[in-house]
């Protein structure tokens, strides 16, 4: 059972549902690889290492995944990397607006839309549907944005 409740299994289907939602709406392949992979942060507490070493307590699983993103020099716009790290606030961001950085008021529309589509999803994908996903679309965005192998 993941960090939010979910099931391992289920958590697989989540990501691809997430990154399809992306995709169905229209969006660039780089926000469809976020989706992709915005959930992987709560994997960090069924790993066997102490939590200290992974995942600091004031960083939320999309802030981690940032982080393992920025240490490989995945090719992601900018723009990306702070949606990452300002998912959390989603819908609540304009009450949250005083925690900005200067740089992160270009992309509050970016977080907010993210969000709307995190918040809009309706159904789970099967495992069988996630790997021709995959084989046939993710795979290739994540060699184009350097994800061919990360370091944790």
């Amino acid at each position: 059972v993941c960090a939010n409740g979910m099931e391992t299994s289920s958590l697989y289907a989540k990501c691809f549902q997430t990154a399809e939602s992306f995709r169905w709406a229209g969006h660039p392949d780089w926000m469809q690889l976020l989706g992709l992979t915005y959930y992987l942060g709560d994997i960090v507490p069924l790993l066997d290492v102490p939590p200290s070493t992974l995942l600091p307590a004031m960083w939320n699983g999309p802030e981690y995944i940032c982080r393992v993103f920025l240490k490989n020099n995945i090719l992601i716009p900018n723009e990306g990397y702070q949606m990452l790290r300002l998912a959390e606030l989603g819908l609540d961001l304009p009450s949250h607006r005083d925690l900005l950085e200067f740089e992160d008021q270009g992309v509050e529309h970016l977080v907010m839309e993210f969000a709307n589509v995190l918040s809009a999803q309706e159904s789970m994908m099967e495992n069988e549907e996630c790997a021709t996903v995959w084989d046939t679309h993710y795979k290739f965005i994540a060699e184009k944005y350097g994800m061919n192998q990360l370091s944790w």
